[in-house]
């Protein structure tokens, strides 16, 4: 009888010592990019400074590539993907208002670089 006291006294303790290791697992989230991009990536900072969301879009000639959603208020960064900067010859930053309300802007047609940073502000309307 005396074996199962001892080792229901350890029991807790051992509870204790299971639970902080799965206390100090931490998990790595997938979705959520680097805060500093890897050298030579192009990134894309839209400040969005009107009452509107805003999609953004990569414009090239006659085609859209749609980066995503610029919440209104803040500041909303984006990276570019090698095939978006390598023989791009001129594009454009373009964020439209979500729903039709609102003006859209748009960065002046420039070439992108391997490493460039280009910011698009929009104003408050």
């Amino acid at each position: 009888m005396l074996a199962p006291r001892r080792a229901l006294r350890s029991l807790p303790l051992l509870l204790i010592v299971a639970a902080a290791g799965c206390a100090t697992h931490s998990r790595t989230d997938q979705s959520t990019p680097p805060a500093v991009p890897a050298d030579n990536q192009t990134r894309l900072e839209v400040v969005n400074r009107s009452a509107f969301d805003m999609e953004v879009y990569l414009e090239r000639g006659n085609t859209r590539t749609r980066m995503g959603l610029a919440p209104n208020g803040k500041t909303t960064r984006f990276s570019l993907g090698t095939a978006q900067v390598v023989g791009a010859s001129s594009v454009r930053i373009l964020a439209i208002p979500v729903g039709g309300a609102g003006r859209p802007a748009a960065t002046e047609p420039t070439t992108l670089q391997p490493g460039q940073l280009v910011t698009l502000d929009v104003p408050p309307l």
